[in-house]
């Protein structure tokens, strides 16, 4: 007795021979395709993580142009008022400089008249403007 094929017309194992490998096939293509979507959608939260960094650092720095702003302007403000007081000052010691020369002026002059000779060390101060601020915009 010969042995017979187990599915009765033989042509069950060819059948399965030829078959296989593309089962196989499309079992990887399936499969690869899950992994890629798979991966896709791990990216995409990756992305909307990034997204958000980037949006939370533009956020700071916005308002690190902004911290700058005020304080260019407080900084200004200050210089101004500085600026303001330094005149003032200058003025008062103008005025005083003025004062003080006239006053030894007119003591030299009378102790010519008086001693008919020049006053001994006399000293003229010289007006000096002060210099503009540092900060002077």
């Amino acid at each position: 007795m010969a042995a017979s094929p187990q599915n009765g017309n033989g042509n069950g194992s060819n059948l399965l021979q030829k078959w296989a490998p593309i089962a196989l096939a499309c079992i990887a293509l399936v499969s690869a395709a899950a992994s890629y979507f798979g991966q896709q959608g791990q990216n995409t939260s990756a992305l909307d993580g990034l997204k958000a960094t980037v949006q939370a650092q533009t956020e700071r720095l916005n308002r690190m142009q902004q911290q700058q702003g005020e304080m260019n302007l407080a900084e200004t403000e200050a210089c101004r008022q500085l600026a303001t007081v330094e005149v003032q000052l200058g003025t008062v010691e103008t005025i005083i400089n003025k004062t003080q020369v006239s006053n030894q002026r007119d003591i030299a002059l009378l102790w010519n008249k008086v001693y008919a000779q020049e006053y001994p060390n006399v000293f003229y101060a010289v007006n000096i403007p002060h210099e503009a601020m540092p900060c002077a915009h």
